[in-house]
């Protein structure tokens, strides 16, 4: 627990609320212990005078901060909310949008099944409404989970692009706001927020942060923030399959969340989606593709053979360790310019790019005697991504890809 020290000025300092709210709910849990300590030192015979008002003072305090944070906990749902309050849970709340329009499905490599199952549960009810009616109704909740860097934030982002929804993104982190209480009310305005839209999203990155399995060790605000959620995620439920008025169209409203520990989850929150979506690694086809999307805007002399090459070496890497191999390997041909002492005219581009010392165009010159503007590196070559490879790991083990496919056995749904 973080340290604080208490004093008059900073006990003072609480009782007015001229503090952030992360030090008050720290000093409340300090609270018994330190006055218990205080009665204690009152009890000496020998204490100075001067220290025995000081304490009785503190006390004073201390007494003070309590009757008020009682007071505020019974009064706080029946009281209006300050206007800084408001504005600040509506800056929150407004960073969690996304644009639309950002990433499609046609961005992303694979994940064939999982498109069709997204399609079907958010594009094809927001396009034809009159298709779910009666028995016939879509996934309103859908938990995406995998392995992390396969996908899962960037395809719930493509889905609200293609089924042009207001996207709300945020993580669990976002949820456990720094100011004493506001979490909750957080949630509340984001789904009361989100239900003001025609077609709305909200994604829950890192889900089970909040959501793990309940334990006798789970902190009363994480229990509070995961109750609030699971209400708000059932009204969100109700409110998008309830018939509208005949002059109001149909509200399209869909929770999804994502994972890399399924298994963690709480068994009453895992109960609430109607789809849970295997996120897994790139196969060999999937992986031929990232390297393709990833690399199409890259100088490089790479034949279509080289490609079988690279996703040869890449099996069981995810598309982020991918991404990674490719990010250190375009710097390759940059960290050669620092070293360079031959360089070659191109006409072309009006430029001086390394070359051989017996290439007979060569020039002798430093990299710091070249005008900025005229320096090109070369083009990225297959050794460049090879050596990269050799150096940036897969990063899940199959020990784990064995989990994931064993949790689908039992709860979910391939992708």
């Amino acid at each position: 627990m973080e340290k604080l020290v208490l004093d008059i000025e900073s006990i003072s300092r609480l009782a007015t609320r001229q503090t952030s709210v992360k030090e008050f709910a720290t000093v409340l849990e300090q609270l018994d212990v330190y006055s218990g300590k205080i009665r204690e030192k009152l009890k000496e015979p020998n204490l100075p005078q001067l220290h025995r008002d000081s304490l009785r003072e503190i006390q004073k305090c201390i007494s003070q901060i309590i009757k008020e944070n009682q007071q505020t906990s019974k009064q706080e749902d029946n009281l209006p909310q300050s206007q800084e309050k408001e504005e600040q849970r509506e800056r929150a709340i407004g960073q969690t949008i996304i644009k639309a329009g950002e990433v499609r499905f046609q961005d992303i490599a694979g994940l064939d099944v999982v498109k069709s199952l997204l399609h079907e549960a958010v594009i094809l009810p927001v396009q034809y409404p009159h298709l779910f009616t009666g028995k016939v109704k879509p996934w309103k909740s859908i938990l995406l989970y995998g392995p992390p860097g396969t996908g899962k934030s960037t395809i719930a982002h493509a889905v609200s692009t293609e089924a042009n929804c207001t996207f709300y993104s945020l993580s669990s982190s976002d949820l456990l706001s720094s100011w004493f209480g506001e979490s909750e009310k957080l949630i509340k305005e984001l789904f009361s927020q989100a239900r003001s839209n025609p077609r709305a999203i909200i994604f829950i990155d890192e889900i089970d942060s909040i959501c793990r399995k309940r334990s006798s060790k789970e902190e009363e605000t994480t229990r509070r923030i995961k109750n609030e959620l699971l209400k708000q995620m059932d009204g969100f439920s109700r409110t998008s399959t309830s018939a509208s008025p005949s002059d109001e169209p149909k509200k399209h409203l869909f929770v999804l969340c994502a994972t890399n520990c399924p298994w963690e989850l709480d068994t009453a929150f895992l109960r609430r989606f109607s789809k849970r979506i295997y996120i897994p690694l790139p196969d060999a086809n999937s992986r031929k593709q990232l390297f393709r999307i990833h690399l199409k805007d890259v100088e490089m002399s790479i034949d279509d053979s080289d490609y079988d090459q690279l996703v040869d070496k890449t099996d069981g890497y995810s598309g982020s360790d991918i991404s990674n191999c490719i990010s250190e390997a375009v710097m390759e041909p940059i960290r050669e310019l620092r070293d360079c002492s031959t360089w070659k005219w191109n006409d072309s581009k009006m430029s001086l790019s390394p070359t051989i010392k017996s290439d007979a165009s060569a020039i002798s010159l430093r990299l710091e005697n070249i005008p900025r503007e005229k320096v090109q590196p070369r083009k990225l070559n297959t050794k460049d991504l090879f050596h990269s490879i050799s150096l940036n790991k897969k990063t899940v083990s199959q020990e784990e890809t064995v989990r994931f496919q064993q949790f689908t056995e039992d709860f979910g749904q391939n992708g």
